[in-house]
């Protein structure tokens, strides 16, 4: 296992020698902005180095970088798809040029991974992204065989509505921990009352984090999601971000 933050130059050099490794399975990889942002031809240089590796953990978290197009993370998506043996996936970015085009393509290597049992989509800044990704990736989770940890995020994406959050459902039984963040969406009640109605069946929940902030959730969506947490009798960690 390892996890490294990248701040300076030269990353791509740092990159080979990490790619060289021979029994790498599990790689966390956090990038922060640089003083000359990372290129789509850049970025496919970064991530080549892992394509042949027999990854079951790879977690790579860029929050925001402005020059990341569809180019780029299709040239990621391309290796995903040929980690057969891969578990836990938790992919972080956040960009204003990447299209629905690149995300349907992650959404359709992502639905034969039915082994995954850990899978974490966290996607912002773009708000061109309609339902028409947004399904499929979502779409991806109720797929899975026997997932433990789950995690999808459209914060900012304003044209994603119910149509989205509603095809995560239904969640599967064995989850323990949960975290959606449609912060600034246009989901209303409708994707509330209906994950409230899903929640109970969650016994081995342990850890949920909703974020629904500037949307059109009421309170009564509001109040209904607080009689479903009520009965799940396992949950030790909980956050709500409600407002607005």
């Amino acid at each position: 296992y390892m996890g490294l933050t990248f701040t300076g130059e030269r990353i791509s050099e740092l990159f080979q020698k990490i790619g060289s490794l021979s029994f790498l399975r599990n790689l966390e990889l956090k990038l922060s902005p640089i003083t000359t942002p990372i290129s789509d031809v850049d970025f496919t240089k970064l991530i080549q180095p892992f394509a042949n590796k027999k990854m079951e953990s790879f977690s790579l978290l860029f929050n925001y970088w402005p020059l990341l197009t569809d180019i780029g993370l299709l040239s990621l998506v391309t290796i995903l798809s040929g980690w057969k043996s891969i578990k836990q996936l938790h992919l972080n970015f956040g960009s204003p040029n990447l299209t629905e085009r690149a995300l349907i393509r992650l959404a359709e290597v992502l639905s034969l991974g039915t082994r995954l049992s850990l899978l974490k989509l966290n996607h912002s800044m773009t708000s061109c992204i309609t339902d028409e990704a947004g399904t499929k990736l979502a779409s991806v989770f109720p797929g899975l065989s026997h997932p433990k940890q789950l995690g999808l995020s459209f914060a900012s994406c304003k044209q994603i509505t119910d149509q989205t959050l509603l095809r995560v459902l239904p969640l599967c039984p064995n989850l323990m921990k949960l975290r959606l963040d449609f912060s600034e969406t246009s989901i209303t009640d409708v994707s509330i009352f209906k994950i409230a109605e899903d929640l109970p069946r969650l016994l081995l929940l342990e850890s949920i984090k909703l974020m629904f902030s500037q949307t059109r959730v009421t309170k009564a969506g509001i109040f209904r999601l607080f009689i479903a947490l009520a009965s799940i009798t396992n949950l030790s960690k909980l956050h709500l971000q409600l407002a607005g």
